[in-house]
């Protein structure tokens, strides 16, 4: 193991004596002396991303607890804090390769007072990844200034006037009553995995889904989504190329591939791209603030606002992709493959790796998302149907590309006559997008079919092109 200086040392020497102190059940430690000022401490408040589950050992997820406790590991579910609660930091532990272990890593040791838990609380271990710092001493920008990069800080500025995010979320954990939950997908993906191949599947469960769970919360996409459309993309095969010469996991093209590295750029000036950021969600909130008082906004307001929209939502997958890289970057190991601190290129090689190619598509599944979900008002309220509408039709636009989708939709609209704008008339089809998706291409039309079968709960049709089921 190599050390770069001994401030690096310091803190490698520190984690460990508390890491050993935390498992035999001596008092935390403050980390006040800690190098890096994100780190929490002692007493400090931490909130939850997602819902989750209170476990009394470090290193347990909900999906292979019954794994681990027939295997007599001696865990316990505790409580079942929900997104929005908060828990009190008492210290941490590092968690390797064993039995019943979810995911590798940063786990922290908590009080939680939420729920039915009693008065004095209860303790025990959440997954460092899921919990965000609550800074009240510390302001977002200060954070995006400094010299050490702060998820959990630009995560609360990404939180700004970012209500399509809000809405998809609503689903990421798998309670969305349309969305199969855990345990429902994986026996649809066991059932019908390509020509019941064991090793894709098997690469699934031991290590893609891991990624496509980061992926899932660091941009705000439902799990169950993204899982169904890299299926139905590849199969979950690494090696998987296309005769038009889609690649990878992802089926990426040359034009997709494109799109993300335009994206992955920005990473490379995220300290200004902090302030422009803010600078744009300020003044999103301010017109929409005027609207809501009843004020008129000048055309050179409304056309700035148009802009500013959709430069909001480009500069915000560079932080994601931040976010999502920290997350995962324990999996990754000590020699990633890319130089720097973040990947900021997305070359064919990388498109072939299933690490940045499941974080890539993401990316390019939130950028199609967030661009039909701008035709939605900022006071319209989006219903279970809507949310899994959306992800539908962005499934169908990955496919396809969303120029090649939009201007079939534009044609429908004409056919329609409707007398209105392309964005009215979205949003007066709200709810029906995927159904008007269909007609432009049958093999879009097979992929938004096929993507929808697999998320939809209680539904267990086969994918398009699937005559018979695995039996195994």
């Amino acid at each position: 193991m190599r050390f770069y200086g001994s401030k690096n040392l310091f803190t490698w020497l520190s984690f460990t004596l508390l890491s050993v102190l935390s498992l035999l059940g001596a008092p935390a430690l403050p980390l006040a002396s800690m190098a890096q000022a994100q780190e929490p401490q002692l007493g400090d408040s931490l909130i939850l991303r997602q819902n989750s589950t209170l476990f009394s050992q470090p290193g347990f997820g909900f999906r292979n607890w019954e794994e681990g406790h027939r295997s007599g590991v001696p865990v316990d579910r505790l409580a079942w804090p929900q997104k929005g609660d908060r828990v009190e930091y008492l210290s941490q532990v590092r968690v390797g390769k064993g039995v019943g272990v979810r995911q590798e890593g940063t786990y922290y040791r908590v009080r939680y007072t939420g729920g039915n838990a009693p008065p004095e609380g209860i303790e025990g271990f959440l997954n460092a990844n899921i919990l965000q710092l609550s800074r009240t001493s510390h302001s977002s920008q200060d954070a995006l200034h400094s010299e050490a990069p702060c998820s959990a800080c630009h995560s609360g500025l990404l939180s700004q006037a970012n209500r399509i995010q809000d809405v998809i979320s609503k689903a990421s954990d798998g309670s969305h009553p349309d969305f199969k939950d855990s345990i429902e997908l994986t026996k649809y993906l066991r059932k019908y995995r390509g020509g019941c191949a064991n090793a894709p599947f098997n690469a699934y469960l031991n290590e893609y889904r891991h990624y496509i769970s980061a992926a899932s919360e660091s941009f705000g996409i439902p799990e169950v989504a993204l899982t169904c459309l890299l299926f139905r993309e590849s199969q979950f095969q690494a090696n998987a190329r296309s005769r038009t010469g889609a690649i990878g996991i992802a089926q990426f093209t040359t034009v997709g591939r494109s799109e993300v590295d335009k994206h992955l750029r920005q990473v490379d000036d995220l300290s200004t791209l902090g302030e422009q950021l803010k600078n744009r969600e300020d003044f999103i909130a301010d017109y929409r603030s005027k609207l809501s008082r009843g004020e008129r906004p000048t055309d050179w307001e409304r056309e700035r606002y148009g802009n500013f929209v959709v430069e909001r939502d480009h500069m915000r997958l560079g932080f994601m992709w931040q976010d999502y890289i920290d997350s995962v970057r324990g999996r990754i190991g000590a020699n990633p493959p890319w130089s720097g601190p973040y990947p900021t290129r997305f070359t064919e090689q990388r498109a072939r790796d299933p690490r940045l190619a499941i974080g890539a598509a993401a990316l390019y599944f939130r950028r199609i998302a967030d661009r039909y979900g701008r035709v939605i008002e900022e006071d319209d309220i989006l219903q279970k149907g809507d949310t899994f509408d959306l992800m539908v039709i962005s499934s169908g636009a990955y496919n396809w590309g969303w120029g090649d989708l939009e201007r079939h939709l534009k044609r429908k609209q004409k056919q329609a006559r409707f007398n209105g704008t392309y964005r009215d008339w979205m949003r007066d089809q709200k709810g029906n997008w995927a159904e008007l998706a269909k007609g432009g291409r049958s093999e879009t039309d097979r992929h938004m079919e096929s993507v929808r079968r697999c998320m939809e709960s209680g539904v267990d049709d086969p994918p398009m092109g699937t005559r018979h089921p695995c039996r195994d």
